[in-house]
């Protein structure tokens, strides 16, 4: 039921645009701070690629199921 919810979450999230959804609400699971903050930074290293034309694409959700 979870895996089903995330799926819709993830189709609704890939419709938006200029909208990240990232930390543990945006990858609808429990995270340890120390996996979040990795995380975050992850997604800071790939928003200034994607800002400086080097990623052609910025994800949306951290996470593909």
């Amino acid at each position: 039921k979870d895996l089903a919810t995330l799926q819709r979450y993830i189709a609704l999230a890939q419709q938006q645009h200029h909208v990240s959804f990232i930390g543990r609400l945006g990858c609808y699971r429990y995270l340890d701070m120390q996996q979040c903050i990795l995380m975050m930074l992850d997604y800071a290293d790939k928003w200034v690629a994607w800002k400086n034309g080097r990623l052609a694409t910025l994800p949306c959700m951290p996470i593909e199921v």
